[in-house]
């Protein structure tokens, strides 16, 4: 690949039109706890509290320089969310899930949206199937030494999946 502009990491700087060879890794982990506020045998509302944690790795090589950068990024990010679910007969639950969080702290700044909705129907008394949506975004911008560390990526996706019930 040939950059298209100048690009300058630490101290190490990349001349447009150079050929180069990066990579990219990034790891996204997920935790949280919901808090109940509604519990009725046929529907749930809870608040969630929890933290999303990236670690993402970026390398670049200059290809006729054998100039070499690597950099690494963790950001914990705080999670905060509506849960809910509602039970529209005894065999169709009905889920819906929203986590978002925007922190800006120093040379730091993070924002996460994950949006889920399900619809998961009982087959048997053990086994039940399901269908639901994903949207999901994430940007995440850090300023580390002289370098300027902007990551964003998103996506919306449906899915599919059965339970087990014991």
């Amino acid at each position: 690949m040939s950059l298209s502009r100048l690009l300058n990491i630490n101290e190490s700087e990349f001349l447009s039109g150079l050929q180069v060879r990066s990579t990219r890794a990034i790891d996204s982990y997920r935790g949280s706890y919901t808090f109940l506020l509604v519990a009725d045998p046929r529907f749930h509302l809870g608040l969630s509290l929890g933290v999303h944690f990236l670690d993402a790795s970026f390398s670049i090589t200059a290809l006729n320089t054998f100039t070499f950068v690597k950099e690494q990024v963790v950001a914990p990010l705080p999670l905060v969310g509506v849960n809910l679910a509602y039970a529209a007969t005894h065999r169709l639950t009905l889920r819906g899930r929203a986590e978002y969080t925007d922190v800006h702290y120093q040379d730091y700044a993070g924002r996460v949206v994950h949006l889920t909705a399900t619809a998961e129907y009982r087959l048997t008394e053990h086994l039940s199937a399901g269908a639901g949506f994903e949207h999901y975004y994430l940007d995440v911008e850090l300023e580390k030494r002289r370098s300027r560390f902007d990551i964003e990526q998103s996506w919306v996706g449906y899915n599919a999946f059965v339970t087990l019930h014991f």
